[in-house]
């Protein structure tokens, strides 16, 4: 055993070289004489190889820590256990290699290793548990977490998911642009066409009265013209994405005549005839009062000036008003006379009764009062049963050359009309 353990020594010291002079050993030698220097010589042999073990121990121990140490640290569990075991190798005595204590070769004791894989077991089956939980995330090397990338798509295939390969909507230089909206592409003269941004995201362009107009998302613009065009949308490059026709008709002609100061069947009327053919005609007289046709009357009861507005629509829809002013010369009274001859020849003049009263279908009552005490001379709510000049109470003739006043009360008067009418009458 002797000579094995001095061969192990002797390799491991194979190309270990040390200083060695002879002066040295023969100086010792005389000194302690040929006995002592053998035992000396055994003692040193022996001290020199517990020396030369111990050095080997440590060469060993250090280079296994040092390889350990380098070792690629895998997962954070690992780098703990490489923790527990350098505090466990710094903490524990040194050990005799051939003593019986349960340490392993590196003097390192057992239950700090078997307690070392426990937690490393522990480790490995948590990281499991969270690759689990987690699955996104397993991709987690030295403690960095990088997770997966998503996939990503061309920017030209997500602008064209995004915006629709249409004409009406297109991409250019960044901007978006669509067709506008118009309120109606056909429209009368004088009418506005309203071009509305209903897009959320684009802009709409176009060219009107020679200049450029952009609107953004919810904007709106108002357009005028007297006669037909093209509209074209574009985009930011001037190309035409969206076109439309906008017809612009003309408005009718809304003329008439009329003719006033005129009676007919005892009543004052204006007759208006309109020019041209339409789908409808609207009359307003006095502001308020309507009427419809091509042709209508009206009775103008006042003297003054009044205007008549007549409003015509075309097949197209158009429409168009023109106003014109009626001249009314003179009040209407029932076409009263105011004088008359009981004994005249005339026999349309003997008598007195409002002619328009005689004329109408009308229910009235007629009083004739003498101004000078107010009473009642005559009445009647006939239109044949006229005044002749008698006072019916006496059954005498009236005094002539009197002014008598004569007072009519309309039962079921026209539109517009008074309900009474009055004035004088004189006979001779």
């Amino acid at each position: 055993m002797k000579n094995n353990l001095e061969n192990a020594f002797r390799n491991s010291l194979k190309d270990y070289e040390a200083p060695y002079d002879p002066k040295a050993w023969e100086a010792v030698s005389s000194q302690l004489g040929a006995p002592a220097a053998t035992a000396a010589t055994t003692i040193v042999s022996t001290t020199l190889k517990w020396a030369l073990a111990g050095v080997l121990l440590v060469a060993v121990v250090g280079g296994t820590l040092f390889l350990w140490s380098d070792k690629e640290i895998v997962n954070t569990a690992e780098v703990q256990n490489t923790s527990n075991i350098e505090k466990t190798i710094k903490t524990t005595p040194n050990q005799d290699m051939n003593s019986g204590s349960d340490n392993n070769s590196f003097g390192v004791p057992v239950d700090a290793l078997i307690e070392n894989e426990k937690a490393e077991d522990k480790s490995i089956v948590a990281n499991e548990e969270i690759k689990k939980r987690n699955p996104r995330n397993n991709n987690v090397t030295q403690g960095n977490v990088n997770p997966t990338k998503s996939e990503s798509k061309p920017r030209s295939e997500v602008m064209d998911a995004q915006t629709p390969n249409s004409p009406n909507n297109q991409e250019v230089t960044g901007e978006m642009f669509t067709a506008g909206h118009l309120s109606s592409s056909v429209v009368c003269e004088g009418e506005s066409v309203v071009i509305n941004n209903q897009d959320e995201k684009a802009k709409v362009k176009f060219k009107a009265n020679d200049k450029w107009i952009e609107l953004d998302p919810g904007k709106s613009f108002v357009l005028n013209s007297n006669s037909s065009f093209d509209l074209d949308f574009v985009n930011g490059q001037g190309e035409v994405i969206g076109a439309t026709y906008v017809k612009v008709n003309s408005l009718p002609s809304a003329n008439f005549t009329f003719e006033a100061n005129i009676y007919e069947e005892g009543l004052p009327v204006t007759t208006c005839e309109a020019y041209g053919d339409y789908v409808s005609y609207n009359w307003t007289f006095e502001d308020k009062i309507a009427r419809k046709g091509a042709e209508v009357k009206h009775h103008f009861y006042e003297k003054g000036e009044y205007d008549v507005e007549l409003k015509v629509m075309d097949v197209n829809g158009c429409e168009s008003t023109t106003t014109k002013t009626v001249r009314i010369l003179d009040k209407y009274n029932l076409m009263a006379v105011d004088a008359f001859k009981p004994n005249g020849s005339d026999s349309r003049n003997r008598t007195f009764m409002p002619y328009s009263l005689t004329e109408r279908d009308v229910k009235f009552l007629l009083t004739i009062v003498d101004p000078i005490d107010n009473s009642i001379v005559f009445s009647s709510n006939d239109a044949n049963n006229a005044w002749d000049g008698v006072d019916q109470k006496s059954g005498k003739m009236t005094p002539s050359n009197k002014a008598y006043i004569w007072k009519v009360q309309i039962m079921n008067p026209l539109p517009n009309e008074r309900p009474i009418y009055a004035g004088t009458i004189v006979h001779n």
